[in-house]
């Protein structure tokens, strides 16, 4: 059962092959005898499920190892001997097997299947140092992938193999290749107990990998997890059912599908996209079937299996569903992680020996597409002062990871944000002045990885920036009270002050001349500061945005005031902090720079009581009396008399009309108007119109309803009484008159009278 699980094993550890730009892949396969079996020992591996594995490996990795990458495998040696020597032989003339580009992917894998189990002697040493030596003519780098898988089911024969291994081990650490071993059969926890302590996987100073001893196959599941997760840097899951996700959430540029057949078959699957959509395949179906190996103990022991692996290009997102006429044994989904590190592109290029940056990186699909790339963990470097390929400024330590939250945030279209802050610490390359007189070239690296797989560098290798001498102003003292007199107390509408100077640290401070800019929050001025107003050296803090010119910045002594507001409920200890910025000329670098701390005024403001809110409303409240007085006065210099009357009669000939008070007028008229309209209704309560006042003894009649004219009586005749404006009349005091009806009938008599005033004495 145990040997059963080995393709999956491979088909996991091949998850690891698809992840970097470039990989470098040495298997080393154990062929001994024992794993067909022998007189004495029953076979390991009757059904070559270990060749099957590398086969399986190869179609995993093919996509995946980069324009440069190979991928090579060395069986162990079959030459014939008597007897196995006790020492570790120095030399080995077995050639390696690679793919060939003219015969391609098919006799490759034949070729793997066709091998045998017929090596008589187990040594490991030999091996692996033949695939370090060829790992390290390979190009180096941090993306670049170099990997050793030893695949073997038993021990070593000689008795110097752990003393040999001993000194190989940090060669392997210094030349940054990984080794898993991966260890089955009988003997594979006494495999564990003999390569752990030489390789100390993953310890200080130790070989990066893992050893995978699983005699029963119950880890299985949690040693893969930590290959391809801190490994390998993948994304894989075996599945259950038919029902495949292959993007997981995440944006897939291809990904691959295998399934393991036990009892083997002829693989003939399908996929069909959600919706029932077709799939757009990389390649063909890549297959491989198992057989039981010649010569095998005992005959008839071996359970062969098969595999098949479909690579999807671009898959959509939903439920692909996989199709086949009978079910596999096992289906996994492998995705690879191809990504792209980028700077934001107003990336600061410029820096201060002893700041802090602070840089946005994006982490994308490294095709362009607008998914989720998925969390990694991003790294950032620093150098500087470079003299040749070597830099006289390096870092004290390893990759420094991105501030919190340190797995990024996704955003939609753009990507996997992170914020690093590098930081060129002050030490002696810095202690010589720049060659140029102004700065020190620097570099920062980034790389986003997941466990020991780079996944992707910075697009342009490294971000260059210019580091300035250390200059940084501070304000003396960095916080102060604001005082009225004495007194920490400020009334409202007063003043309260402080002094402050700049401290200067650094030698980057050209000269004593430079502009300063000032800047407040104003989402500060709230509560018992709204309507606060600010000034530094008595002039507004607003007019100090685009700077002012200060001369002998050191030494010249800043006054920073603030005036209470009139209506403040009070406050104490409120802090008010100013921000700055320097600079001499516009194209200064310290522009750019957080070279000046801010400074932080104390304030603490005295309430106002309603006595002194009520103060400023006296003068409005004399002038509203005032304007009523008029208003009183208007109305009564332009309203009707006191006795003011209307005398009405109806039919042809008046009678002798009995004088009566007009009617109030209505609230809202009285409000609206001076000239309060009147209204002038008949005996009988009919409307006949209103009338208003416009001058002494004369009045504007406006008619209503049905009627529509107005005459007087004359020594000759009726007279048309005059219109002021459409619709308006004007009638004399003391006149008689018509108010006619549409018919042109006199229907109702009118007279507007009050009795004049009497002139005094001495009048006329």
């Amino acid at each position: 059962m145990t040997i059963l699980r080995i393709p999956i094993l491979c088909c996991w550890l091949a998850t690891a092959l698809l992840a970097a730009p470039e990989k470098h892949v040495r298997i080393i396969l154990d062929t001994s005898q024992s794993m067909r079996g022998t007189r004495t020992e029953p076979a390991n591996d009757p059904s070559g499920h270990a060749l099957i594995s590398v086969a399986l490996l190869h179609d995993l990795a093919r996509y995946e190892l980069g324009p440069d990458g190979t991928f090579k495998v060395m069986p162990f040696d079959e030459s014939p001997v008597s007897k196995c020597a006790e020492t570790v032989p120095r030399n080995i003339a077995v050639p390696w097997l690679a793919p060939a580009a003219s015969t391609g992917r098919d006799a490759f894998v034949k070729r793997i299947l066709d091998l045998t189990y017929d090596a008589p002697c187990t040594y490991f040493q030999p091996y692996l140092e033949a695939s370090l030596k060829d790992l390290e003519s390979t190009r180096r780098a941090p993306e670049v992938k170099r990997i050793v898988i030893l695949i073997t089911d038993g021990l070593s024969d000689a008795r110097d193999e752990a003393k040999l291994l001993g000194e190989l081990a940090p060669r392997l650490a210094a030349a940054s290749v990984e080794l898993y071993v991966l260890a089955f059969g009988r003997t594979a926890t006494q495999n564990e107990a003999f390569f752990r302590p030489i390789f100390r996987f993953n310890e200080l100073s130790g070989v990066t990998g893992a050893l995978l001893a699983d005699p029963t196959g119950a880890q299985l599941v949690q040693n893969m997890i930590r290959i391809f997760e801190f490994g390998f840097g993948y994304r894989s899951e075996e599945v259950a059912g038919s029902g495949l996700d292959l993007r997981a959430g995440t944006e897939q540029r291809h990904v691959a599908v295998v399934a393991v057949y036990d009892p083997p078959r002829m693989p003939a699957f399908s996929l069909q996209g959600p919706g029932g959509r077709s799939v757009n395949l990389k390649s063909y179906l890549s297959t491989a079937l198992g057989r039981v190996i010649p010569k095998a103990t005992p005959v008839g022991a071996g359970k062969p299996i098969s595999y098949g692996v479909l690579w999807v290009n671009g898959p959509e997102a939903g439920v692909h569903q996989f199709r086949d006429s009978v079910p596999p044994r096992r289906i996994a989904v492998l995705r690879p992680r191809n990504l792209r590190v980028e700077l934001a592109r107003d990336a600061q290029d410029v820096a201060m020996v002893g700041a802090q940056m602070s840089l946005t990186v994006t982490v994308k699909p490294a095709d362009g597409g607008s998914g989720d790339p998925g969390e990694v963990d991003l790294g950032f470097r620093v150098f500087a002062v470079r003299s040749g390929n070597e830099y006289r400024y390096t870092p004290s330590g390893d990759w420094l990871p991105a501030a919190s939250p340190s797995k990024g945030v996704f955003r939609p279209g753009v990507g996997r944000v992170y914020e690093i802050r590098p930081e060129f610490q002050d030490a002696a390359a810095f202690s010589t002045p720049p060659q140029n007189g102004k700065w020190w070239d620097g570099y920062i690296e980034v790389r986003a990885t997941s466990g020991h797989t780079t996944l992707a560098l910075l697009d342009k290798g490294q971000h260059q920036v210019r580091i300035y001498p250390r200059l940084i102003l501070h304000p003396d003292p960095p916080t102060a009270t604001a005082m009225q007199g004495s007194s920490a107390s400020i009334q409202a509408g007063a003043d309260g002050c402080a002094q402050f100077r700049f401290r200067v640290e650094g030698t980057g401070l050209r000269s004593g001349d430079y502009n300063v800019s000032a800047d407040l929050d104003e989402k500060l001025l709230v509560g018992p500061l709204r309507g606060a107003r600010l000034r530094l050296n008595g002039i507004d803090i607003h007019q100090w945005a685009n700077g002012r010119r200060i001369r002998g910045i050191k030494d010249r002594g800043l006054e920073v005031c603030i005036t209470s507001p009139k209506h403040t409920a009070g406050g104490r200890n409120l802090k008010l902090p100013l921000r700055f910025n320097l600079w001499a000329t516009d194209d200064d670098p310290y522009r750019r720079l957080d070279v000046v701390r801010p400074f932080t005024l104390d304030a603490s403001l005295d309430p106002v009581s309603w006595q002194q809110r009520l103060k400023p409303l006296v003068p409005l409240l004399l002038l509203l009396l005032l304007l009523a007085l008029l208003l009183a006065w208007l109305r009564y210099s332009l309203g009707f008399p006191p006795d003011f009357r209307t005398a009405l009669a109806e039919g042809s000939v008046p009678g002798l009309p009995q004088p009566r008070a007009l009617a109030s007028p209505a609230l809202w008229q009285a409000l609206w108007s001076f000239q309060l309209p009147r209204p002038v209704s008949s005996i009988q309560g009919k409307l006949l119109g209103e009338v208003v006042p416009l001058l002494t003894d004369l009045y504007g009649f406006r008619p209503a309803g049905e009627f529509r004219q107005v005459t007087t009586a004359r020594a000759k005749g009726e007279v048309l009484v005059p219109r002021e404006q459409e619709g308006e009349l004007l009638l004399a005091a003391n006149e008689f008159y018509q108010v006619k009806g549409a018919s042109g009938t006199a229907v109702q008599h009118i007279r507007l009278e009050f009795k004049p005033e009497e002139p005094k004495a001495g009048q006329r």
